[in-house]
């Protein structure tokens, strides 16, 4: 029984959606995240949706331990006063709905990717 997903394509795919994202985020900022979405869409062929998603939650998450890497005190100095504006949320907290967001920007792209290569598809035939 052959698996439904290419373990290689896909695993390609959501390398290049998160490059795609991480390069796009640092130069245009954080809504170009579904365009690297849509590029992980569109290698995928199918799933594309799933590919965005992982790649652009990937993206995000790698984005926020960056910058806590770089100034720790006042990245979290910032979640800890964000959980607060959010109900008194914890700061773990802030970062997976960060990560969150990014996951779902990058599947509304990949989402788009995987629909614009089946069209171009039909379209060539």
């Amino acid at each position: 029984m052959s698996s439904p997903v290419e373990p290689g394509r896909f695993g390609l795919s959501v390398l290049a959606g998160f490059a795609t994202s991480v390069a796009f985020h640092a130069a245009l900022g954080w809504p170009f995240t579904v365009v690297g979405g849509g590029i992980g869409g569109y290698i995928a062929r199918r799933y594309g949706w799933a590919s965005g998603l992982l790649a652009g939650g990937l993206s995000w998450a790698a984005l926020a331990l960056w910058s806590r890497s770089v100034d720790s005190r006042a990245v979290d100095e910032m979640l800890r006063v964000v959980g607060q504006l959010l109900g008194g949320g914890a700061p773990w907290m802030v970062l997976i709905l960060t990560a969150a967001i990014g996951a779902l920007l990058g599947a509304s792209g990949g989402w788009v990717g995987a629909n614009v290569r089946n069209l171009l598809g039909r379209v060539r035939r």
